[in-house]
């Protein structure tokens, strides 16, 4: 036969082997959770700063590959400079027309 108190101190060995157990089994689970969360925050960190070099890379080309349009600019007020100046003669003209129509006008009075 087994002495009880034998017996008990080797449940209470087992329990305690078993809580401790336990015990480093939810810090093994904690430490995972942890890591598990500062990678996740890693990804959007990481996520945010290609976005903001994506940005600059977009501005930083914009800027580069503009195209300066001088010539065209001045080709065109020419244009517009010389329609102005060929619709100011032609007002010119028709109000010379209606001066010289009006001094052929005779006032006839009865």
């Amino acid at each position: 036969m087994i002495p009880r108190g034998i017996y008990e101190m080797a449940s209470d060995t087992n329990i305690n082997t078993i809580l401790s157990q336990s015990h480093a089994i939810r810090e093994i689970y904690n430490a995972k959770k942890q890591d598990s969360e500062l990678q996740q925050q890693q990804k959007a960190q990481d996520l945010e700063r290609k976005k903001k070099e994506d940005k600059s890379k977009v501005g930083k080309f914009d800027t580069d590959n503009k195209i300066l349009v001088k010539g065209d600019e001045n080709r065109k007020r020419k244009h517009e400079l010389k329609h102005f100046e060929e619709d100011k003669k032609k007002e010119e003209e028709v109000i010379e027309e209606q001066d010289n129509s009006e001094s052929k006008l005779i006032d006839i009075r009865i």
